[in-house]
């Protein structure tokens, strides 16, 4: 029967070693995921602070485009006003419906590239 005891409490001591064992890996394990998170928190600023300037100068070079476009049309449309009196009466109303699509064409490019930016 000394024997048994002896038995059982040797199986015992292993599995508390087993358990023991597992938890310290586990523990290291934590320890090493949180030693890589902060070493790639560093770059991981780094980058967003780089993205956050391009999408900054992006968002004004669409700016710039924008107004620059924006001129180029009102200035084709002011050049294009006066011939209105010479085009011929049935074309008119297809002038003013280019001129209304372009005007809608505009303004969905310019909506679109602002929330692009």
């Amino acid at each position: 029967m000394a024997e048994m005891t002896d038995v059982t409490k040797v199986v015992k001591d292993a599995a508390y070693i087993a358990v023991g064992v597992g938890v310290l890996g586990f523990q290291q394990a934590q320890i090493r995921r949180i030693e890589l998170a902060k070493r790639i928190a560093g770059p991981r600023e780094q980058l967003k602070g780089q993205l956050l300037g391009a999408r900054s100068e992006i968002s004004k070079k669409v700016s710039q485009i924008d107004g620059q476009f924006g001129e180029v049309l009102n200035r084709v449309e002011e050049s294009l006003s006066p011939i209105d009196k010479y085009i011929p009466v049935q074309a008119r109303g297809a002038v003013k419906v280019t001129q209304a699509r372009v005007r809608q064409v505009s303004s969905f490019l310019r909506e679109r590239t602002r929330s692009a930016a």
